[in-house]
């Protein structure tokens, strides 16, 4: 072999085994989250209840709900508005 070639596959192989290498330590870097993923739950509505028909403001508490915008509910005919 000539020793251009020689030159050619050395240089090939070093690539290769930095590749690899790259490839072979990449799992050990951290997987997470910028921030924790904290899914909305509600601890407490107040009041408890309300007669039918009749328009009643609620306080809802619980954990992650800064960002809410809407509540959605599992019968027809209630709706809400935020204030």
């Amino acid at each position: 072999m000539s020793i251009a070639i020689e030159r050619f596959f050395m240089k090939s192989k070093s690539l290769f085994l930095a590749v690899m290498f790259l490839m072979g330590t990449s799992f050990l870097l951290p997987l997470r989250a910028e921030e924790p993923i904290i899914p909305p739950s509600v601890y407490d509505i107040r009041p408890a209840g309300i007669e039918r028909g009749k328009t009643a403001s609620f306080t809802i508490d619980g954990r992650n709900l800064s960002g809410a915008s809407d509540v959605l509910f599992d019968t027809p005919g209630i709706t809400s508005k935020f204030t």
